[in-house]
């Protein structure tokens, strides 16, 4: 793997990217956030689009697949949370076929995994002409197994403007250029289809540490702002949104003019990254040794040290809910307390 010299989506070059970079190394990579449009990269390219689609099989669930434990360890999320996750792709499916004019309408899902959604869509919307494809032979033949339409094949191998919407779902991140994947699935459309996206928040989804967020196998993390600056290169108009710890979109084919670049907004994204990172590691200690009052002592510094809302108030209810687990419960009110006013009076921990 080579080193990237500018960011993939909107090609700044290094000098634009954050200089937070060099306080969280991967490996012997250098994570970088973009100035102009937030996207997190990872300093590596991937020489085949073949390997894009099989580091969904060796690098693991989707990052919004993993969820944050009471212990500061991250671990698979539960069959209730993929459930809920299946639940909104359907809506957003749902979204798709409301703006599109076809009274049956076929959909292709790229990358269908073993099916699942695939199949719930077929349930759920009878009137779907559904096909799908997956390149990688035994997830194929695990949507085959469920009755599905399954071709052994990638969105850039297959001849295109015949579908009226296309699906995908926890892939596009596992691409070093998304923008070029991004109109290879546009070209899947009929001039008037719709593309349905789902990809892993890099924001929301949880913990930070490799290889949970940071991985080798998905070179990319994507923001609200660096999803929308990927599918406007693309030539594509998105509606965009949020469901937990993944973002969502709806695009259509269309001239859309770009989001100027947020003063600050990379460099706090950064900082959230590493707060969280301190967060997690008090979570941890708070787990092992209990909520001690040198641990809490520690904990009131951390606290007071943080910068973003969020990672605040997220701490606080780490916090909280550690003492509430050890029986000191009227600490536990305070540092809720502490969570939802926004600030940590001097007369605690």
């Amino acid at each position: 793997m080579s080193a990237v010299q500018s960011c993939p989506i909107c090609h700044q070059p290094s000098g634009a990217t954050s200089t937070h970079a060099s306080t969280m190394p991967l490996e012997d990579m250098s994570v970088r956030v973009c100035e102009s449009c937030t996207c997190v990269f990872f300093g590596a390219t991937v020489p085949r689009l073949e390997d894009c689609y099989r580091a969904r099989v060796w690098g693991g669930p989707p990052r919004a697949e993993f969820a944050e434990r009471e212990d500061g360890s991250i671990g698979r999320a539960t069959p209730a949370a993929r459930s809920a996750r299946t639940a909104a792709k359907l809506h957003a499916l749902r979204g798709a076929l409301r703006r599109g004019s076809a009274l049956s309408a076929s959909v292709l899902d790229v990358g269908c995994r073993d099916g699942v959604f695939a199949s719930a869509a077929r349930e759920r919307f009878r009137g779907l002409e559904l096909a799908a494809l997956e390149p990688w032979l035994p997830w194929r033949d695990e949507a085959v197994a469920r009755g599905l339409n399954v071709t052994a094949a990638i969105a850039e191998s297959v001849e295109g403007g015949s579908v009226d919407i296309v699906t995908e779902f926890d892939l596009l991140d596992h691409f070093a250029d998304p923008v070029a994947h991004l109109q290879a699935l546009a070209r899947l459309m009929k001039p008037s289809g719709h593309l349905v996206l789902g990809v892993s928040s890099i924001e929301r989804c949880a913990g930070m540490l490799h290889p949970h967020r940071l991985r080798r196998d998905a070179p990319v993390g994507l923001t609200r702002r660096s999803l929308r600056a990927a599918c406007t290169a693309a030539g594509l108009d998105a509606q965009i949104w949020e469901d937990g710890p993944t973002l969502f979109a709806v695009c259509e084919r269309g001239e859309v003019t770009p989001e100027a670049p947020a003063a600050g907004e990379a460099a706090a994204l950064a900082l959230a990254f590493e707060e969280n990172d301190g967060r997690l590691h008090l979570k941890r200690v708070l787990a092992q040794h209990g909520p001690t009052d040198a641990a809490l002592r520690v904990a009131g510094v951390a606290a007071r040290g943080c910068r973003t809302p969020r990672c605040y108030a997220a701490l606080c209810w780490d916090v909280a809910a550690a003492c509430e687990r050890g029986g000191r419960v009227e600490l536990a009110a305070q540092w809720s307390a502490h969570a939802d006013e926004g600030r940590l009076s001097q007369n605690v921990a």
